[in-house]
């Protein structure tokens, strides 16, 4: 999969037949680059407000002799990615090759990551067998763009595959390789292979992240195995990653979801307790359940939940006649 030895011959000529069409993205050129252009001015935030002032940035720059360095190219390209223009820059760094301009790793990588983007995958293999031939070395970024660029296309066996072979490369895959193939699998409704994904990277001591078990735990609350779910989350806590407000907010959308509104507020003491701030969701989802419960605990839980004083109102809940005398303090 590596080697690309039949993608090197295709990459030249399939890139130029989807520059042609591609190039109509960046018809409109400014045929004179204005002067604040030329010297490098932006807009606010130091990007370019439009596409039209990157190109015109671009035109200035790559007619510079001797040429300016590379990282001024790459700020530009991955100013019009940023915008989405992904066609635009694919045109751009053709250009680049066809003016002589030597590409670096870097914008090689930008490259790929754009025909993933586009969903030309293959492209993204054909780019990496042209990096690999110039005596470039592969790394993990360039490989994530492609295992990425396969799960968003519903690869999800090949992008297995090319992230096991990622150690054979001396490249140890990331928390966001894991991530991506796990959202990719339950993106294609497959719970079973993600979970069976999951268990097998955590028998590797793979580097997961609470990201990856985020992808995991969010889909099992919202199918309703919340039970699951929190089995998972207390494994994931036992290999020392901790939770943090999304994979909490996930655990209580599940329970309030299901009724288990006292087990949903006990968990959002516990966030607390934990150090983890709860944001406008957790309160939204809180206050959802309560409402499914009892209007004197509705409108407790609202009072208190503006002014965040969640341990206040968990000793309440444990009182009625306390919670009825609060909710006419509160109206």
């Amino acid at each position: 999969m590596f080697s690309g030895r039949n993608a090197i011959s295709l990459c030249s000529a399939s890139i130029r037949s989807f520059r042609f069409r591609s190039s109509r993205a960046i018809s409109s050129r400014a045929p004179n680059p204005s002067a604040s252009c030329a010297r490098g001015e932006s807009g606010a935030g130091g990007g370019f407000g439009r596409l039209h002032d990157a190109v015109s940035r671009f035109d200035a720059i790559v007619e510079m002799r001797p040429l300016p360095p590379m990282e001024e190219f790459s700020r530009v390209l991955s100013v019009v990615v940023r915008m989405r223009h992904y066609s635009a820059a694919v045109a751009l760094i053709e250009e680049m090759g066809s003016r002589g301009v030597a590409l670096n790793v870097y914008i090689w990588g930008i490259l790929m990551n754009c025909l993933c983007r586009l969903r030309r995958v293959e492209l993204g293999f054909a780019v990496l067998g042209r990096v690999l031939k110039l005596g470039f070395e592969a790394n993990s970024v360039m490989l994530n763009t492609l295992i990425n660029g396969l799960c968003e296309g519903g690869e999800i066996d090949r992008a297995v595959r090319l992230a096991d072979e990622m150690g054979d490369h001396g490249l140890r895959p990331s928390a966001y390789t894991y991530a991506a193939i796990l959202k990719g699998a339950l993106g294609k409704g497959d719970r079973g292979l993600a979970m069976e994904l999951l268990r097998k990277w955590e028998r590797q001591n793979s580097r997961l992240n609470v990201v990856a078990y985020n992808t995991v735990i969010e889909v099992l609350c919202k199918d309703g195995l919340v039970s699951e779910a929190l089995s998972l989350c207390k494994d994931m806590v036992g290999r020392g990653v901790e939770p943090d407000v999304i994979t909490y907010n996930s655990l209580i959308w599940g329970l309030c979801y299901l009724g288990r509104w006292r087990g949903a507020l006990a968990l959002s003491i516990k966030m607390v307790g934990k150090g983890v701030q709860p944001d406008l969701l957790t309160y939204s989802c809180l206050i959802h359940g309560a409402t499914r419960q009892d209007i004197f605990t509705y409108i407790l839980l609202d009072g208190f939940c503006k002014t965040q004083k969640l341990d206040k109102l968990y000793d309440a809940r444990l009182q009625p006649l306390h919670i009825k005398y609060s909710c006419r303090k509160l109206m």
